[in-house]
């Protein structure tokens, strides 16, 4: 039987092997073998592309660190991660943020308004990443944002009927 003890060549010609055909199968599983690697046979010299063979054909998910492997890494959508979404902290954190900022209304905090903006910035651009935390994102940024214009207002008010010295 044919390809049985194998070398696999990359692109930039390197070339790795002899390993059992079986092994090299599971270097694929693991994101290791170039789509267009090329196999060659210990035996014969034999060369085909990797795609030729059926137990190479599908393609596995990337490695972490690689490009796509963000998106492969993407929560799928469930109840409970909607609800918390682990996956986004920055969301979450915006979340809290603007929730305990309305709190801050009466006890004057300035601080955590803008902080609940930001937060929510940087976690709506994680949500391209996770999957989650969109609406939590969004809850942060407009509370906070809120919060930080009447807070704004209010020094301003202040600073007019004297009661701050500018």
């Amino acid at each position: 039987m044919a390809f049985e003890q194998v070398y696999l060549r990359a692109r930039d010609g390197q070339q790795y092997g002899p390993v059992p055909f079986h092994e090299l199968v599971q270097w694929h599983q693991q994101g290791r073998v170039p789509v267009d690697g090329v196999i060659v046979d210990a035996a014969s010299g034999e060369e085909r592309p990797a795609r030729d063979f059926p137990a190479l054909a599908v393609t596995p998910p990337p490695m972490p660190g690689t490009p796509g492997a963000a998106a492969a890494a993407r929560v799928p959508p469930s109840g409970m991660n909607q609800l918390i979404p682990a996956a986004n902290p920055l969301a979450l954190w915006a979340y809290y943020a603007g929730i305990f900022s309305l709190l801050c209304c009466i006890f004057p905090l300035p601080t955590l308004g803008p902080a609940a903006v930001v937060l929510g910035i940087l976690g709506l651009r994680n949500v391209a990443r996770t999957g989650v935390g969109k609406a939590h994102a969004l809850t942060g940024i407009i509370i906070g944002s809120i919060v930080t214009l009447e807070n704004i207002a209010l020094i301003v008010v202040a600073m007019l009927y004297g009661t701050i010295a500018p």
